[in-house]
């Protein structure tokens, strides 16, 4: 599996008192490293995204690691403001983004939006973003095992 460029994301730490904060299983062969863009694997289960066509499954940003073998739970913040490695390109406050094959955030024509520009920002490779999981429907919260 290719290595996130999400380990990118500075600063998650000042935001961390305004997410939303709900634990997910973690499988014993699933590498997880902090500030991944993970998505709901459907029973719980949290899973590192690797595309944009995964978006409707997009769970939030994972807040601690976790190495193979590992099966303890994660924490994954579903709703915060983050600063993200993005392609260079002309960005106004609320222009959807998705995921792209290289790890970063890059403009959406709305099919597979997980982040909405934070800023105005033109030709810069980091942005400020809103994560919100719960509006994307990714996260199916019956599927959790505790509230954090």
């Amino acid at each position: 599996m290719p290595q996130p460029a999400m380990a990118a994301i500075a600063d998650l730490e000042d935001s961390e008192r305004g997410c939303d904060v709900f634990r997910y299983h973690v499988t014993s062969t699933e590498v997880i490293t902090k500030y991944d863009f993970v998505r709901n694997g459907g029973t719980g289960y949290a899973y590192q995204m690797s595309a944009a066509s995964q978006s409707s499954k997009f769970a939030g940003i994972a807040l601690v690691d976790s190495e193979a073998e590992e099966t303890d739970d994660i924490a994954v913040c579903h709703r915060c403001i983050v600063d993200v490695d993005c392609r260079a390109a002309s960005y106004t406050v609320s222009d959807p983004l998705r995921l792209s094959s290289s790890n970063y955030l890059e403009p959406d024509g709305g099919a597979n939006t997980i982040a909405w520009a934070a800023e105005n920002s033109s030709g810069k490779t980091r942005l400020k973003v809103l994560i919100n999981g719960f509006k994307l429907g990714g996260t199916d919260t019956t599927n959790f095992k505790t509230n954090v």
